[in-house]
């Protein structure tokens, strides 16, 4: 598969408090995505039609809350592929997220990824904390007393999904979706699995760091390329998605 057809979609928001995180990807991975061929999109929700606004954003008029993120990617995607029918492989990440695009390029190679592909960081979700999701006392009892089926997913802060996939997924304005990520795992059932162990550091303000060979094997062995950021600190996380390009500051930052 060419990068050219592959779309690496960015869930975002119109919110102002989150413009440092678009401006600290287009000024860092983006750049190297789009020298390298694929097509790259933020989308966000809450605007007055579906349309693809500029040279990198796609703009829906679904609402632009967390819960409401499945038909925001949903639209999203109808509007890319109307452009683009040559995509045949989405990548969908987000705001929190800095993507190694050469090591990208790599597991995509290694995986052969097709248009029935699905594949990811597997998570879990009770289905009936997930239904009840707005009523905290609900939410809480069947996430933790482990009670109800179980959905299996891929997480969204970073996923592979295939076309033919994608245009399975249904949008019916009568229909109340759970949030996007285990929607999508709640209704695709049968897909093209892929044994690549999909790998991630996940940077918190408990992260401790690792040794520089572990992260070399990491990079070299299993084809790491997604570090996402959740600190307490948000600017700081945007922050440091900006300077990450930068190998001697991402090995100091990353390890002992």
């Amino acid at each position: 598969m060419n990068n050219s057809n592959v779309c690496i979609l960015i869930l975002s928001t119109k919110a102002e408090s989150y413009r440092c995180f678009i401006t600290a990807i287009e000024n860092s991975w983006y750049k190297d995505a789009i020298d390298r061929g694929f097509k790259v999109f933020f989308y966000s929700g809450g605007h007055l039609e579906n349309c693809l606004y500029s040279h990198n954003e796609i703009r829906v008029a679904e609402d632009d809350s967390i819960e409401n993120c499945y038909r925001k990617f949903v639209s999203a995607k109808n509007i890319l592929l109307s452009e683009y029918p040559d995509i045949k492989l989405i990548y969908r990440t987000n705001l929190s997220s800095y993507i190694d695009i050469p090591v990208l390029i790599k597991y995509i190679q290694k995986c052969s990824f097709d248009k029935d592909s699905y594949h990811g960081y597997l998570g879990k979700a009770n289905l009936l904390s997930q239904i009840f999701s707005q009523n905290k006392f609900l939410y809480s009892f069947f996430k933790y007393f482990f009670f109800g089926p179980k959905v299996l997913f891929f997480s969204g802060a970073g996923f592979f999904i295939g076309i033919n996939l994608c245009n399975g997924l249904s949008l019916d304005d009568s229909k109340k979706y759970l949030i996007d990520d285990v929607e999508i795992g709640r209704q695709i059932l049968k897909f093209r699995r892929h044994d690549s162990e999909y790998e991630r550091i996940y940077i918190t303000d408990s992260f401790s760091k690792i040794t520089k060979n572990e992260l070399d094997s990491l990079v070299a062995d299993s084809l790491l390329f997604h570090y996402k950021f959740k600190t307490s600190n948000r600017y700081d996380d945007a922050e440091y998605i900006s300077k990450f390009s930068d190998l001697k500051y991402r090995y100091n930052f990353l390890t002992v």
